[in-house]
């Protein structure tokens, strides 16, 4: 057998025009060497990576399952639910999948590539949406309960009939969103320029104004204020004196 595989190396150096040393070198990362004891023939094994093979559905499936999740926590949970999720769980729970799919599928190993990208992007351009995303949620789900509450309430003077919508916050700091319902849509205008400011019907100074649909609206409150118990702000031009 000794002879036979000097026999099959000395045959590879005159053929490759290389030196012994070479000969060896080469044999050793780009063939395997195979000398059969029935007919004794040299024969050549080329190493080859697995051919990858793309799946387009797994992307589409990745971004469905990026929405699901995030749409999922961000209704049924809170702020801090979110955070947890964008810090915590969705880096965990991507490596381990991501490991997974690269031991055990070589030959999906790019498009388990793009799916991870795939799911990572679309999650963070849900959270930099957050307040909108859920707020478009939670009204295709809770919107006409929420709004019988509304009208159910008694006109108060000078001011829009409301409900707490949404809220978040902890040891006195909290953040509250109220459903407003404004019947002359005097809130249009602030809710698509995104602004923040006093506005009419409403007794203070908010954070920013959503529109949820025609005559309804999601109002921000700055953190620590509540309906009819707020400080007035700073007009944004003023300067606050030293």
């Amino acid at each position: 057998m000794s002879r036979i595989r000097f026999w099959a190396i000395n045959n590879f150096c005159r053929i490759s025009m290389c030196s012994r040393t070479g000969a060896a070198t080469e044999a050793a990362l780009f063939v395997k060497l195979r000398v059969t004891n029935s007919f004794g023939k040299l024969g050549v094994v080329r190493e080859s990576k697995p051919k990858q093979i793309f799946r387009p559905w797994i992307w589409f499936a990745a971004a469905l399952a990026a929405f699901a999740i995030f749409v999922l926590v961000a209704v049924f949970g809170s702020a801090f639910a979110v955070l947890v999720y964008l810090y915590l769980l969705m880096p965990l729970g991507v490596s381990a999948v991501l490991a997974v799919g690269l031991l055990l599928a070589k030959r999906h190993t790019l498009s388990i590539l793009i799916a991870t990208v795939v799911f990572c992007g679309v999650t963070l351009l849900l959270f930099q949406n957050a307040d909108a995303v859920k707020d478009i949620a939670r009204w295709r789900l809770y919107g006409a309960k929420y709004q019988r509450r509304v009208l159910a309430e008694p006109q108060p003077a000078e001011q829009l009939k409301h409900v707490e919508w949404d809220g978040w916050g902890f040891a006195g700091m909290d953040t509250t969103v109220y459903l407003v319902f404004d019947p002359s849509n005097s809130l249009a205008v602030a809710a698509s320029r995104h602004s923040s400011g006093k506005f009419a019907g409403i007794p203070c100074p908010v954070a920013s104004v959503r529109r949820l649909a025609r005559e309804w609206y999601a109002v921000e409150f700055y953190t620590g204020e509540i309906w009819n118990e707020c400080e007035e702000k700073p007009a944004p031009d003023a300067k606050t004196p030293r």
